[in-house]
């Protein structure tokens, strides 16, 4: 018998015409790749203007070193040595270390760019293209006023080409070492390659360096048990602190002279003002940082340094103790009278009291801690983080 000869499959079988949810899932995964490429290019933009900086930069931070060598001739003189001494031998050690410095700063100077220029070799064209075109464009804004930069285009915090000093805690008994470095550099390392346990660093405010108002807050729980756990009381103090400060800084500065131009002060907020948090559950502590601008909201206002920072509030604190001990504070503020000064056990208070500010940290060269670092042997819990109310 005859098998039955096959007809073949139907030609609107080969034609298979997809569904609506097969066609959103294609339209998805082409936006997907989309997506994907645009991030790829932005990330990859982002690493070539990383390494201009890092090209532009690399050999700034020399500056610093040749003032420590600087500070060092001026020690000599203080010290009564110099060539025309009758110690030559101690003179001759001297020259040599100089010398050594100097060569030392002119071959790390010249290494990196035979370095750069054999890894300049190995780039892709368009890659060196876009590299050149960054370090032009950072050259350009290093060209003009720091006023007229626009924050969006680099982001000026980040690409600041000033270096700056940095203290890292390695022991329990405060022991540090220092780090020179560009913001953007160093901040790439702290939060980006450095566990969160394991940040302990701060930023040294050098002397005769620009500003802005830092504010250290704290006291134990133990001797304040009513501020111990009443949170909404512990803000009220704050936000009353703040008032008051809003005011001070109004009436000193409404209008102020620099290089013989007037200028007025911009009506300070609260959204101007970084609040951290490092309290723990034995001791209250915040870190205020303020930023201040002119009244037309774009330059900002600095402090001459530290000591005029100091200086302002010792002022703010005594008239905050006048109006205390007057009575006059606690009908405007009366969380703010009853908790200026909050009781202590340090042996350095009178009376067994202290401010609620610390007015000890506006010496030279003081360090204060960074955002996301925490003291060095305490628990990562007690890291400087951004506060509820911030």
């Amino acid at each position: 018998e005859k098998r039955p000869r096959s007809r073949g499959l139907e030609a609107s079988s080969f034609h298979f015409k997809p569904g609506q949810e097969i066609v959103k899932m294609l339209h998805r995964d082409i936006q997907n790749r989309v997506v994907e490429r645009q991030t790829s290019s932005a990330r990859q933009h982002q690493e070539w203007k990383y390494q201009a900086f890092k090209q532009l930069t690399v050999c700034k931070t020399f500056p610093l070193q040749n003032l420590a060598i600087s500070h060092f001739r001026q020690l000599r003189i203080e010290w009564g040595v110099s060539e025309a001494t009758h110690h030559h031998s101690l003179d001759r050690n001297y020259q040599d270390v100089d010398s050594a410095a100097e060569s030392s700063s002119l071959a790390s100077i010249e290494a990196p760019e035979a370095k750069r220029q054999l890894r300049g070799c190995a780039q892709s064209p368009a890659k060196s293209r876009h590299i050149e075109q960054y370090k032009n464009d950072f050259l350009q804004i290093r060209a003009i006023s720091p006023n007229q930069i626009d924050p969006s285009v680099f982001g000026c915090a980040l690409f600041c080409q000033e270096p700056r000093v940095f203290g890292v805690e390695s022991s329990l008994n405060g022991k540090r070492r220092y780090i020179c470095a560009h913001v953007g550099r160093f901040l790439d390392v702290y939060w980006r390659k450095t566990e969160a346990n394991a940040r302990h660093a701060y930023e040294l405010i050098r002397p005769q360096t620009p500003c802005r108002l830092y504010m250290d807050l704290e006291y134990t729980f133990k001797e304040n048990p009513d501020l111990a756990e009443n949170v909404e009381l512990q803000e009220q103090l704050l936000t009353e602190l703040w008032n008051e400060l809003a005011m001070e800084l109004q009436s000193q500065f409404d209008t102020f002279e620099h290089d013989g131009t007037f200028y007025t002060l911009k009506p300070p907020e609260r959204s101007q003002l970084v609040d951290l948090d490092s309290s723990t559950k034995t001791k209250f502590s915040r870190h205020w940082i303020l930023h201040l601008f002119c009244f037309d909201g774009r330059r900002e206002v600095l402090f001459a340094d530290n000591t005029a920072v100091g200086y302002f509030l010792r002022q703010f604190v005594s008239r905050l103790a006048q109006e205390q001990s007057s009575g006059v504070l606690q009908s405007r503020r009366p969380v703010l009278h009853e908790h200026l000064f909050a009781k202590t056990r340090s042996k350095s208070a009178v009376d067994g009291i202290r401010c609620l500010l610390d007015l000890g940290v506006y010496t030279r060269n003081r360090i204060f801690r960074l955002m996301g670092s925490v003291k060095f042997g305490k628990n990562a819990s007690a890291a400087l983080r951004i506060a509820k109310s911030n």
